[in-house]
């Protein structure tokens, strides 16, 4: 009987030393582990969404404000964040309104609200309805732009286009990523469309209820059509801005891709037309500052013009 006891005793020690080994090694594995991750740091996703029908707000920006540069959320509003980084983030789309966070307290779901647009009562008679079609001539493209720049042209029109309503806006492109490249290989890409109000000859109010993502690929046409007639933009005397901005190239997964130079480019002229007077404005990415784009920041000869065409309705 002793001898069975202490046979059982002995059995008894062994496996309380075996599971002590096992819970050691379990630890420092865990310890390991968290050491990895408190020096490298993990990802987590965010969503940027829509305070109004909380859906998702594709190719928002997102800029640290320590920092010059930034990024764009997904095609889903996703965007992933490295934990190690202690910022405050510049979180914005065109319609809506900025908003700064701190990395530290950032949630998951993120929610921007649109900036309030203030449109007049707009009555408009059942009677015919007459089309002119204004815009620079395409043999007059000259310029092409960098495609790190947002672009704003803004357009006054004369006395006998006031008062009459925008249907149409042509935005010529250029495919290109240089003069020696071809333009055919395969790509695709999202650039944003807003209009906004003028006020002190700078964008002021957004007209639309959202930007408009464009999307093109190797195969699109040279000259983006943009369909407004369901937005009822009116052509007042203080004018509108047409601005343009350039999110990026897309890899498989809807993602921006990390590269200098995204097609397609923008396309000026030197050109100006009689039916409207324009004025060409430019801010770096990730920037919220408008600036006219003069002779001298861009050592032009003469001034120039994003060349864009315009679809004008009235209704008689």
């Amino acid at each position: 009987m002793l001898i069975i006891r202490t046979y059982d005793s002995l059995l008894v020690v062994s496996r309380l030393l075996y599971n002590f080994k096992i819970s050691m090694k379990i630890s420092i594995i865990i310890s390991y582990a968290a050491l990895l991750l408190s020096h490298f740091g993990f990802t987590q996703n965010h969503i940027v969404v829509d305070s109004l029908t909380n859906e998702p707000i594709p190719y928002s920006s997102i800029k640290f404000l320590k920092s010059p540069k930034g990024f764009y959320a997904n095609e889903k509003g996703v965007f992933s964040l490295n934990e190690k980084s202690k910022d405050s983030l510049q979180i914005s789309c065109l319609g809506y309104i900025t908003i700064f966070k701190s990395t530290i307290s950032l949630k998951d779901t993120i929610i921007l609200v649109p900036e309030a647009i203030k449109l007049n009562e707009i009555i408009l008679n059942d009677y015919k309805r007459k089309k002119e079609v204004l815009g620079l001539k395409r043999k007059k493209i000259k310029f092409y732009t960098n495609s790190n720049l947002q672009i704003g042209l803004l357009i006054k029109p004369t006395k006998e286009y006031i008062g009459k309503y925008i249907d149409n806006i042509e935005v010529p492109i250029n495919k290109k990523l240089s003069n020696k490249t071809k333009g055919n290989e395969d790509f695709k890409s999202v650039f944003k469309v807003n209009i906004y109000s003028n006020e002190r000859g700078l964008p002021k109010h957004p007209i639309l209820e959202k930007p408009i993502d464009i999307f093109v690929t190797n195969k699109s046409k040279d000259l983006i059509n943009i369909d407004l007639s369901d937005s009822l933009i009116e052509f007042t005397e203080d004018g509108i801005f047409v601005c343009l901005e350039m999110v990026g190239e897309l890899d498989k997964n809807g993602e921006v891709k990390n590269i200098k130079n995204h097609r397609p480019s923008f396309v000026f002229t030197d050109r100006p037309l009689k039916e409207f007077s324009s004025e060409s404005f430019y801010k770096v990415k990730f920037n919220n500052e408008w600036k006219p784009m003069s002779i001298d920041t861009f050592h032009l000869k003469k001034e120039i013009f994003l060349a864009i065409g315009l679809t004008i309705s009235s209704y008689d």
